[in-house]
């Protein structure tokens, strides 16, 4: 839509608005009502909301930081609460340039600058704040849709997405309408495990386990696993 480009969440509230929480609960009990849910493993989720929505100064060209909601929203607050800790921790170089202002990759969309929060400092943030406060897309998925109040008869596992979706389009009838596409796609072309493995490089065993006591609902209730260094998460 013209007016929400390259932004499926909101083109899908102009599509689909906000319902009330009665009305939710009739269709819950309609015998036909389709009520989809799609998932992503939490800590790839997480990865890629950072390198889209704080790692780059994010939003159409040009991008100025100054007025970039996401940066004065939260970027701004997850430096100056800790950016002296991160130059403790992994040096004042780790913000230069030629360390890509501390990320672990270069930023090819848009730009970013050492204004702009590293992937430690919004780890800190997520620990020290009330997942109850967090954005919708860092926000766990089992808080953010309810799912453990509401009963979906359809839940999509994006990893798996291309071949459910087909499945789901031929449940409505729809396959001829329903098209896969990837909006907003930031892998740079890395493999999911590389591209995770590199960011979590930066984190230590503690920070890893007290991340997935947050997103642990989603690890349970959605079947995923994690498995770096010698950490087993969900896991036999």
């Amino acid at each position: 839509m013209d007016e929400h480009p390259r932004q499926p969440n909101d083109q899908g509230r102009v599509v689909a608005p906000p319902i009330t929480g009665n009305k939710l609960k009739d269709l819950e009990t309609l015998q036909h009502s389709k009520r989809l849910l799609i998932v992503r493993h939490p800590f790839d989720r997480l990865v890629s909301a950072f390198r889209d929505k704080l790692e780059r100064c994010h939003g159409l060209d040009p991008c100025i930081l100054k007025t970039n909601w996401y940066y004065k929203t939260y970027g701004r607050g997850m430096v100056s609460s800790y950016r002296r800790a991160a130059i403790q921790r992994f040096s004042e170089e780790f913000f230069l340039p030629e360390n890509n202002f501390g990320s672990p990759l270069p930023v090819d969309k848009t730009w970013r600058s050492a204004d702009l929060p590293s992937w430690w400092e919004f780890i800190q943030y997520i620990l020290e704040t009330s997942p109850e406060h967090y954005d919708e897309h860092w926000r766990p998925m089992s808080m953010y849709c309810a799912a453990c109040s509401f009963s979906y008869n359809y839940i999509l596992h994006f990893e798996n997405i291309d071949q459910e979706e087909i499945f789901f389009a031929e449940e409505l009838g729809a396959k001829d309408k329903i098209q896969h596409r990837w909006e907003n796609r930031n892998d740079e072309g890395f493999k999911k495990e590389e591209l995770v493995g590199k960011y979590f490089s930066l984190l230590n065993d503690s920070e890893i386990e007290k991340l997935y006591q947050i997103y642990k609902d989603d690890f349970q209730l959605f079947g995923y696993q994690f498995q770096f260094r010698d950490i087993k998460l969900n896991m036999p």
